[in-house]
Formats: structure tokens, sequence, C-alpha cells
């Protein structure tokens, strides 16, 4: 539902668009993205508003008067020795169907007969022949309802009415499947007295097992909520608990508030089949095709000023929606992508579309400290202008809006096991946080995938600055809410409930729409037709190769091979090194390397049996010749360690002064 706000700009939108003459395509993406609206918004908006105004609804079809319901058929079929309701239930409506008919259910049981019925009888139905009424007895109260329920449950029967004001009980022989249920329902909604509950269960035979199944649930009386939205919520996690459906059907509530009914029927599911890719689908920055929802409408997701993540256990098909996402977004101009792929395979087919890669955790720093740079840069250009941020029209070759891809978001942040490992996986964390945090404003977006979404992988405060989530299938409700958010398990994102067979199913909560979405991901194929061809994805990527965008700032993957993430490079002529191993190394004889430059990094210095095998002869600039600025914190850490073992300060003002000459 829109607010204020967006009704306002709808409103202006609409205006806008009664103006044939003129084009104000331009003016109206620009009020959509001011309130963070899509075209589909727009439309639905339309729709409820104005339908006097569209064509389809110029001429209004009288609805047909109600016609009188048909009259109620009962028979009583004899049950067999041993029948058991609850486990038999199905077997009974199998056989009943197939020997009446698919509309014939089972109403009441009763000494050991089954009267069955074919109509829509209602508990007032005065011909039903299960239902009686009788008065309270003289020490009765108010307050005996229970009490008096489990004595009718004794004796076979169900209490279905207690009105205590009018001397009445109203009990019915209602079958035991139909009373463990109904009871379990007023459980599940903190109904102290079931009987308030009015509900019936309709049963159709499934075509996969050859049995009675429930597929229809009908409440007439319940405990009504004021939001007709969690009057709908709510019963549909109770029907998809107590019966879950099976792979292919899912539950559909149809919720009538005015007179406090609720319908729920269960249905072929609209996303049990793969649903292709749509190429002739426009895209722009707003508007990214995406994925289709339960009601067969596309759904779309922005990129202007919008950080994604999308999360789900391994094979649920987290890495396609991430390719069906880079689809759309590739065929943007003015938009440059920027990869982190620590895994190294899953980004490589777009690598011709992409300006840069990383791949390895080293090299995500440099490209990492590269983009906070440029964001700062940024920030100063909007300072100069007194901008708040770079809007879409301001989007340049030179100044694109930058989209960081990052799979696998837990390898860059969460899988150290050394204490040096840690440290280095806070820093990532630090900077993605940061570049999330700041990034929007200046035109850098982030897109972050992770098939570990538990929450001590992906921590906490960089999770809650992601506006736009996507669940894939999880394992629990706590992996659900780490991705989706904090309590959207309990509001309908069931991503732990979607089955395995189902891939690319997911659940989708929005910086504006806090309830969860199920949708169908669009499928792309990944994999070649043939063997030796390159895959579909690959000749995407290839096919818009023109749209890539040189970023002179960035590090290139050649120049991040001289630059240690922990390190740094000395500068200065070229200098001699001689490596010379202790008198325990074994490693043979000295070996002399000529190097124009030299470059330390704590993983070097790990790799040496003593600090003191190494030797410089001649040529190294002293400290002075370092890059300028303070040292880096690794390598105060290394002095600090270094005196800490000596048991004292370390006498060098520099860490390396102990093996540089």
């Amino acid at each position: 539902m829109a607010n204020l706000v967006q009704k306002v700009a709808l409103k202006k939108v609409w205006k806008l668009r009664q103006d044939e003459e003129n084009d104000h395509s331009e003016q109206i993406a620009m009020l959509l993205s001011a309130v963070k609206l899509t075209p589909d918004d727009m439309e639905d908006w339309i729709y409820d508003n104005h339908r006097d105004f569209l064509e389809e609804d110029d001429e209004l079809q009288d609805e047909p008067e109600p016609q009188d319901a048909p009259p109620v058929v009962r028979q009583q079929v004899p049950l067999p020795e041993g029948y058991n309701d609850i486990r038999d239930r199905g077997q009974l409506i199998a056989s009943v169907h197939s020997a009446l008919g698919e509309t014939w259910q089972v109403e009441s049981i009763e000494d050991e007969v089954a009267t069955i019925f074919d109509g829509t009888p209602d508990l007032g139905d005065p011909t039903r022949p299960d239902v009686r009424c009788t008065a309270p007895g003289a020490n009765a109260k108010d307050s005996s309802g229970r009490e008096v329920s489990a004595i009718v449950d004794g004796m076979g029967r169900t209490m279905v009415m207690w009105d205590f004001l009018h001397g009445r009980i109203v009990t019915a022989g209602t079958p035991s499947w139909d009373r463990k249920f109904r009871d379990r329902v007023a459980e599940m909604l903190k109904i102290r007295e079931p009987w308030l509950l009015d509900m019936s269960v309709c049963w159709t035979v499934s075509d996969a097992t050859g049995l009675g199944e429930p597929t229809v649930i009908t409440v007439r009386r319940g405990a009504p909520e004021l939001d007709a939205e969690r009057r709908r919520e709510k019963w549909l996690s109770i029907a998809e608990s107590l019966v879950p459906a099976p792979v292919g059907t899912t539950w559909w509530v149809d919720d009538e508030t005015a007179d406090e009914r609720i319908t729920l029927r269960r249905s072929e599911d609209p996303l049990g089949k793969i649903i292709d890719y749509p190429w002739d689908a426009p895209v722009s920055l707003t508007s990214i095709p995406f994925a289709m929802d339960a009601k067969r409408r596309p759904v779309t997701l922005g990129l202007l000023e919008l950080n994604q993540l999308l999360g789900g256990s391994p094979g649920s098909g987290k890495s396609a929606g991430l390719a069906t996402l880079l689809c759309g977004i590739s065929r943007l101009e003015n938009v440059a992508l920027i990869g982190l792929d620590p895994k190294k395979v899953e980004l490589a087919p777009w690598r011709s579309r992409f300006s840069r890669i990383a791949r390895v955790e080293e090299d995500a720093v440099i490209v990492l400290e590269a983009l906070i740079e440029e964001m700062e840069r940024r920030y100063t250009w909007l300072e100069e202008r007194d901008l708040k941020k770079i809007a879409y029209r301001q989007m340049s070759p030179t100044m694109p809006l930058i989209v960081v891809v990052i799979d696998e978001l837990a390898d860059l942040v969460s899988v150290g096991v050394t204490t040096q490992e840690k440290a280095a996986d806070t820093a990532r964390s630090a900077m993605i946080r940061r570049i999330i945090a700041k990034g929007r404003a200046a035109g850098i977006v982030v897109i972050a995938a992770t098939q570990k979404p538990a929450g001590n992988v992906v921590p906490t405060e960089l999770r809650d600055l992601i506006q736009l989530r996507v669940g894939y299938a999880t394992t629990t409700s706590d992996m659900t809410d780490t991705i989706l958010g904090a309590g959207m398990s309990k509001l309908g994102g069931l991503s732990h409930e979607i089955p395995a067979e189902l891939k690319g199913v997911c659940y989708i909560v929005s910086e504006t729409s806090r309830v969860p979405l199920r949708a169908r991901t669009y499928y792309i194929p990944d994999e070649p037709a043939e063997e030796g061809a390159k895959s579909p994805v690959r000749l995407i990527a290839e096919g818009l190769a023109h749209l890539r965008i040189e970023l002179p700032w960035m590090p290139t993957e050649e120049q991040s091979a001289t630059m240690g993430a922990d390190g740094f490079v000395v500068v200065g002529k070229p200098a001699t090194c001689r490596f010379v191993p202790g008198p325990d190394a074994g490693h043979g004889e000295p070996t002399i390397v000529e190097i124009p430059t030299l470059t330390i990094t704590l993983g070097d210095l790990g790799d040496l049996d003593d600090l003191d095998d190494l030797d410089v002869l001649d040529g190294v600039p002293g400290p002075d010749a370092l890059s300028e600025g303070p040292m880096p914190a690794w390598a105060t850490d290394f002095a600090a360690a270094q005196a800490a073992q000596q048991g004292g300060k370390s006498e060098a003002a520099d860490p390396f002064a102990k093996f540089m000459h």
C-alpha cells in the first residue's frame, strides 16, 4: 500500500500520462525513482484507483443474481472393522469417490457408521442428523464449557457450541480427524475454547497416491483479526503446518473479512515449473527483470541506491538468481560492474562485461580500498556542486553507476581460522560495510550473495544495512531470518519450507514492503548446449562487452600482483638480495636474485625458517624510501609480536632493521 508521499507522486504521474501530446516518460521515471516505486507499482495503483478510465473496464458486466444452493443429499456407509479415522480417512474418501463421485464428503461418524453427503451443508442445517441440542445441567456454570466439552468427547461426539446464557449445548458427530484438526488449529490460534471454531474440511483423491487428501478448508467462525493481511498469513501458516502441500501444489487463501469466513484451497503451485527468462522485457535502472510471483506477475528489482542480499543453501538457486540479475544489469549503459569472486568460478563467465574481478582475498582488499577512495572522491565532487547524491541523469562513462557483485560474501568476512586471518576478515567486512553504508548516494551499490546464511557467518551489522533481501531455500527459520530480516519467518517468509525440488523459488523483502513476497527466479541456462561450446551466460557477456567501462582509478590485476594487501612495495634503485640458509635449514647453496623492486609481505616472512636467513647485499633503500605515511598496522603488530617474544620492547624503531641493511 502506497504511503502519503507515494500517493501524491502517483497522482502526478497519472496527470502526466493523460497528456498524450507530450513525452513525459523521463519525468515519470524520476518521480517513481524519488519515491522508490516501480512501473509495476504505478500500474497497480492506476488499476485500483482509476478503473473507470481503463478501456477494458468500459463495459462492466452485471453480476448474476445468487441462486439457491442445491439440496444436500446424504447416505450412510458402514465402516470396516478396526477403522481408525485418523489413519484410514484417506482410504475411505478414495472408496466413496470411486463409488459415488468426487463431490461426496464425510460428515459424521457414529456407531461405526459414516454419514456422507453431497452438497454444501452448514452447521445450522436442520437436516443434519448428527446435530443435537441439549441443555446444561443444574450445576453447570458459564465457565463449565471445557468440562462439558471433555464429557462430550468421551461420548464420541464433539461440542460445537456452548451457549450457557440461553441454556443450549450443541453437539455433532464430528469424525476424529476433523475434531483433532480443529483442536490443533485452536491451539495454534491460542483459543482456549475450541468450540468457538466452526470449520469443515473437503477431501480429494490424489492422483499420485490414490488416497484422499485435504484440499479445501472452510472456516465459518473463528478468531477474527483486525488486520486482513495478518488473518491471511496466519491461516496460510496453519494450513501449511498441519496439512503440508505436496511438491507442485500450494495453499491459497480466500478471505471474506466482512463475515469472518476464510476458505483455504490447495491447488497446483504456479511456481512449481521453471519460468524462462523474458528476453523481450525492458530493462532500466529502476526495473531489472528478476522473477515471477505466485499470481503470475513479473517481479523487477531496482538498482539505484539499493543494496541487495541473496542467500540460500547450496543448490537452492542463489547463483542462478545472481546470473538473472546480471543478465539485466549487463544490458545497461553507464554501469560498471566490479566483482569479488573468492571461488574464482561464479563470475568467470561474465569477465568480458566486468570492469574488474578480484579472485583472491588479497586482491579483494586492493579493490575495496580503491572503491572507498573513489567513493570519497565522489563525495568531494558532490560537495563542490552542493548536491546530496548522484542522480541517474548525471551518470556517464566517466561517472558510471558502480555495481559491486560479491559471491561468496562469507568467504571474505567470516572464514578465518588463525588470528591473522580473522583480522583480515574483520578488515574486509569493515570496508564492505562502509561501502554499503555510504555508497548509495555516491552511485555505488552492492549485490552480495552467500550460501552460508547463518547469523555467525554474515555479520549482523553488515546485513542490516542492506535494504533488499532475497531468501532462497534454507534449512532453519533462523537462517531465513538472517537473510530476510528478524521475524520475517513469522510473517510469511518461509524460505526454510521451500522443497529442494523447487530450485529458484524464493521470498523477497524490499525496503518499501516488509511482507515477504513468494516468487521464482527466471531461468537462464548456465551449461553449454554441447561439449566444447560456450555457456549461454558467457555468450551474453561477450555480446555486451562493448558496454564494459574502463576505470582508470582501479588497479589492474597485474598491478595488484605487485601490491601485497598486507605488505608494501619498496621503491628505489634495483637491489640485489641473497637468501642465506641457516645451518640446519638444509637448503643448499645461497641464491642471489636481481630484482627491480622489493615486495615484503607477512606471507613471505612466514615462509622463512629464520628471519636472519634474509640478507640484503646492496642497493636497498633505507626506511625513508618506503611509502609515505604511518607504518602499516600489520608491520607494527609484527614488531610488537617480536618484542613480546623477547620479553620486552623492540630495540629497533623499524621492525625490519633486524634483517635489512
